[in-house]
């Protein structure tokens, strides 16, 4: 992963990124509510790229 970009904060946060290639890849989010660090995971799976 290369880049995050978070485009806005609330009750829904949106953000881009980059992956070098092909794959599955396990994202971890971090963040502070109300003074306490909440952490969540997803899974991505990035298709390979258009020809």
């Amino acid at each position: 992963m290369r880049k995050t970009h978070t485009q806005r904060a609330g009750p829904r946060v949106g953000f881009h990124t980059t992956f070098d290639k092909p794959g599955r890849y396990r994202v971890f989010l971090q963040f502070q509510h109300v003074g306490a660090v909440q952490t969540t995971n997803f899974t991505v799976n990035v298709a390979p790229a258009a020809a």
